[in-house]
């Protein structure tokens, strides 16, 4: 079966994984704090983006890449995940009630994997994902202008704060939100 092509904006072509790939995807991402924030930062990576042969050749780590790289890269996988958070409303259980955001976080000059049904439940509402799309595309369109690395960290820093009014409860740490059960009103 071929499979088809997307388009985004500002983004070009990406390769359209099929059912059996988001599985074997969702399930690396699971295991994948054990690797590189490099490695980690492949997983939904475009084909089509200019640094994809960095992130696949070896085992990179960040320092071998340029701080405007990276972002750009990390955005380029944000935008894709949330993409994919959406389609997971159609994908087995196991793997819908496992999604993952992934942050940069601007401290620790890190990413964070972030898991959990709650999160699922709480930003797979339409009125709470647009405006974090949103301002995850204009960390792409700031990353394309070549804009000073300090604006871009403003927009994560921004988006940080979203995430945290979405989840009140939420203090930042991974393992914190990875535990919490789904907890209704």
């Amino acid at each position: 079966m071929e499979k088809e092509k997307t388009k985004s904006k500002g983004e070009g072509e990406f390769r359209e994984l099929l059912p059996g790939e988001k599985v074997a995807i969702m399930r690396q991402i699971r295991e994948a704090e054990s690797h590189t924030s490099a490695e980690i930062a492949t997983a939904f990576v475009p084909d089509s983006s200019k640094f994809y042969s960095k992130f696949r050749s070896g085992n990179p780590s960040l320092k071998d890449l340029t701080k405007h790289e990276v972002e750009l890269a990390v955005y380029f996988k944000a935008k894709e995940v949330f993409e994919k958070l959406i389609e997971a409303e159609n994908l087995s259980d196991e793997v819908a009630g496992r999604t993952v955001l992934i942050l940069w976080s601007h401290k620790e000059r890190k990413i964070q994997i972030v898991g959990g049904t709650l999160i699922r439940q709480e930003l797979l509402k339409p009125d709470k994902m647009q405006p974090i799309i949103e301002m995850i595309e204009k960390g792409i369109e700031a990353s394309q202008r070549d804009i000073d690395i300090s604006t871009i960290q403003e927009v994560i820093i921004a988006l940080e704060e979203k995430l945290k009014n979405l989840l009140p409860w939420w203090s930042g740490d991974v393992d914190e939100v990875t535990d919490k059960p789904f907890e209704t009103e």
